[in-house]
């Protein structure tokens, strides 16, 4: 019994150092699973370094710091995968808020325009905006999904509201955003014609009388 004792707390901190390490590879335990393999792993060799008679193992424990090790590096490309996904997807987020921010200012501005014939000739995004907030549009922002204005110029037969995107993630350069609208004015009517008056009657019927 004795001599079973002694065995297995030999092997009782290699053993620990080992199982921590396969658990170092579980995405969900890794960081705390990786910090106890090294750790019991440390141990486990001092004591089998300064007492080999009562306390062995050593293969168990240099494959619980190798798992240890595969496990931080996983930790590591997962962490750096996930991030670069949060970065991707709220680089996406804010160029959608971006078109739906300038579907609102098109939808406001031709509202206006069927009311009033025209596109509004005021300058200036604010004052613009003012202008047709609440009655053709609830709200207007004048900033795109990166905290950056619009560029919008507006003529009373068109408008252009632009906006720039910054670079990517992926390092690429988006091409600029552009929502350009035309509408031709109708053509005046005719001017009258100015003259002096017709002879009354006409020389014609004068001659033929």
């Amino acid at each position: 019994m004795e001599l079973y004792e002694i065995k297995r707390q030999r092997l009782l901190w290699a053993k620990a150092a080992l199982w921590l390490g396969w658990l170092s590879l579980v995405p969900l335990f890794g960081v705390v699973a990786a910090a106890l393999s090294a750790l019991t792993a440390s141990l486990a060799y001092l004591l089998a370094k300064k007492r080999p008679a009562r306390y062995g193992g050593l293969p168990h424990i240099y494959a619980g710091l190798v798992l240890c090790l595969i496990g931080m590096v996983l930790l590591f490309l997962e962490a750096r995968l996930f991030l670069d996904w949060k970065i991707t997807q709220a680089y996406q987020q804010r160029m959608a808020l971006s078109v739906a921010r300038m579907y609102e200012w098109s939808r406001a501005l031709e509202n206006y325009r069927l009311d009033n014939g025209t596109y509004p000739e005021t300058v200036g995004l604010i004052h613009l905006r003012d202008q047709l907030v609440p009655r053709y549009a609830p709200a207007l922002s004048i900033e795109d999904g990166w905290g950056d204005l619009f560029q919008l110029t507006v003529s009373v037969c068109d408008y252009t509201l632009k906006c720039v995107p910054p670079a990517a993630p992926s390092r690429t350069t988006p091409s600029p955003m552009v929502v350009k609208a035309y509408f031709p004015l109708p053509p005046p009517p005719p001017a009258p014609l100015i003259g002096p008056p017709a002879p009354w009657p006409p020389p014609f019927a004068q001659q033929t009388r």
